[in-house]
């Protein structure tokens, strides 16, 4: 919403999240980017963001129920965040494998790329927000 409100595009974001990464990291701050990186470039765009920096970088998985994430969806809010969206949905799922097994089921697809820890938030918030809490980044 921010950047539709100062004539930057959708397109930037990524561009503008990884300049202010290499900033605050230089500050001593943690930064969490909030991406899939599935895609292969993506990944490698951040590894060479972080090359700019003395920070560690850290894929943390989450993932949800299909069912429960599509009713999230279905119900959210939105307020108009993706409406300039340009990217069109490809007909298949990234993170999904579906299995024709009796009724069928989806089933997380194994990513391409070294995980540190995943977070299954499927449950409230306040369960799997424990999990969060847990993680030790000093020890990973």
């Amino acid at each position: 919403m921010f950047l539709k409100e100062y004539g930057a595009g959708y397109e930037k974001a990524r561009k503008i999240a990884e300049d202010v990464t290499v900033h605050l990291v230089g500050q001593g701050c943690s930064v969490v980017l909030d991406s899939d990186f599935i895609d292969s470039k993506k990944r490698a765009s951040i590894r060479e963001v972080v090359k700019k920096t003395n920070a560690r970088l850290l894929f943390i998985r989450t993932h949800c129920d299909y069912d429960v994430s599509a009713g999230r969806i279905i119900e959210a809010k939105h307020e108009g965040f993706f409406a300039e969206a340009d990217s069109l949905y490809e007909g298949k799922f990234k993170f999904f494998l579906w299995l024709n097994e009796g009724v069928g089921r989806f089933e997380l697809r194994k990513l391409p790329f070294k995980i540190t820890t995943e977070i299954d938030t499927t449950a409230d918030r306040e369960v799997w927000s424990k999990d969060v809490e847990m993680l030790d980044f000093s020890k990973i």
